[in-house]
């Protein structure tokens, strides 16, 4: 949190500093534009020509032509006052003003404005002349400015404000991209450690603490998987040597079991006890040697032989397999194999998928000892395989389909163990097995990507 604090008061600082420096500028180009329109000095001084130009004769004050045609160029009108505030002369003057002025109406009139006309003064003696621009055409205050100078400010207000907007977008620009480089780095650590890759990111910048997170909760998951795997690894080797250790004291049982079986001297109740005796110990050794192979394909331990398999063979030889063994009798089957399936070939496992096919047929023939149909169909796409194995006996449990269909099934469970196989093989080739109750039995369908 402190560390989001932090990149949000950067840049937000950031944001404040180029929005001064904008207005900053904005006023700085402002006044210059201003002070370069200026023509008080210019003008105050041909007040002074034009005062310092009046002479006064015999019929009274004049103004030279050539004073007076520049006077009509640049002021409206002109007079010039005595000492008691007497226009004595003028030019132009307008109607409306007074030909009197007391000292308290120079005073107000001589800096700004006269009945809203801006007017320019200068001594000339004890007399002072008054010049005056029209009505609304400059700004006298603090500085002043002529209408045209205001109205080329209104102008290029559209121009000023694009170029901020241009300032602010390539700014964006480069914070954002500033931005963008050091939070590439952090996302993808995060997509990293999503899929449990090592992160190590430069741990200097704004996004240094972000960073240094990033790496020790990347060594923390390091560790953890390091420990899970051990764990794993541990727990596989620990089934694998039991399986291996009761397989000898096992396969003793069933060749005694096999002998007491085959003894012509032995009674019939002692070869039947022998034969129930051998047939539950290759149960037994069957069961072992499916939870070995389940713990190994639960934690990845069991090692795939690809190559490319036709899944037709695979669904003969697993249905041959089974009805030689004698396993079969007493059962229908429907075997139906699309004639497009034959040229079909799949990177896989081919002992691994017809264990699956081979377990998918055991099923049916265990859970329906009375006997039942077995139809087993092979249809292929351009892009997968589908196997269905279904039959029309009792179907499934309740209790079997949710384990199957939950999301984590445990494959050390020793019920149903079978078609968890089935499960781990198909998705060891990147497949998926669907197990399903129909109105007449069991169904279940293996999908297999086909090979690219």
């Amino acid at each position: 949190m402190k560390e989001l604090v932090r990149i949000l008061t950067r840049y937000i600082g950031a944001a404040v500093c180029i929005g001064l420096l904008l207005v900053t500028l904005n006023i700085a180009a402002l006044v210059s534009f201003i002070v370069s329109q200026l023509d008080t000095p210019a003008l105050e001084y041909k007040v002074r020509a034009f005062s310092e130009g009046l002479t006064q004769t015999a019929d009274g004050w004049t103004l030279p032509d050539g004073l007076l045609d520049d006077l009509h160029k640049h002021y409206a009108w002109g007079m010039l006052l005595d000492a008691e505030g007497h226009v004595v002369w003028r030019d132009r003057l307008p109607a409306e003003l007074e030909r009197k002025y007391t000292p308290a109406d120079v005073a107000a009139f001589s800096r700004w404005y006269l009945d809203n006309y801006p007017v320019y003064v200068y001594r000339k003696g004890e007399n002072l002349c008054v010049l005056g621009t029209a009505r609304g055409s400059r700004w006298k205050y603090p500085m002043e400015l002529d209408i045209i100078t205001m109205n080329r400010i209104l102008d290029f207000l559209p121009a000023i404000t694009v170029c901020n907007l241009a300032v602010l977008l390539a700014v964006t620009l480069i914070l954002g991209v500033r931005l963008y480089r050091r939070l590439r780095p952090v996302a993808q650590g995060v997509r990293s450690l999503a899929e449990k890759q090592p992160v190590h990111l430069d741990t200097h910048g704004v996004l240094g603490g972000l960073c240094a997170d990033l790496n020790r909760t990347s060594d923390d998951l390091a560790r953890q998987e390091a420990l899970l795997q051990k764990r794993d690894r541990m727990r596989t080797e620990w089934i694998a040597g039991v399986s291996h250790d009761v397989r000898t004291p096992l396969a003793v049982v069933m060749g005694t079991a096999a002998q007491l079986e085959s003894d012509a001297a032995a009674s019939d109740e002692t070869r039947r006890r022998a034969r129930v005796i051998r047939e539950q110990s290759e149960r037994m050794g069957r069961l072992v040697g499916d939870l070995n192979l389940a713990s190994k394909l639960e934690y990845g331990m069991q090692p795939l032989d690809k190559k490319p398999v036709c899944p037709a063979e695979i669904v003969r030889r697993a249905v041959a397999g089974l009805l030689n063994s004698g396993l079969g009798e007493g059962h229908e089957w429907n075997i139906e194999i699309a004639p497009a399936c034959e040229t079909v070939t799949l990177s896989g496992d081919a002992a691994l998928l017809e264990r699956a096919v081979h377990n998918l047929l055991l099923n049916c023939i265990t859970h329906n000892p009375g006997g039942c149909t077995v139809s087993v169909r092979l249809a292929c796409t351009d892009r997968q395989c589908k196997i269905t194995v279904e039959d029309n006996g009792k179907g499934f449990s309740e209790e079997a389909l949710r384990r199957l269909r939950a999301p984590a099934p445990d494959a050390l469970r020793t019920h149903g163990l079978g078609l968890t196989i089935v499960q781990q093989i198909l998705r060891a080739h990147g497949g998926a097995a669907v197990f399903t109750n129909t109105e007449d039995g069991a169904k279940a369908v293996l999908t297999l990507p086909q090979e690219k």
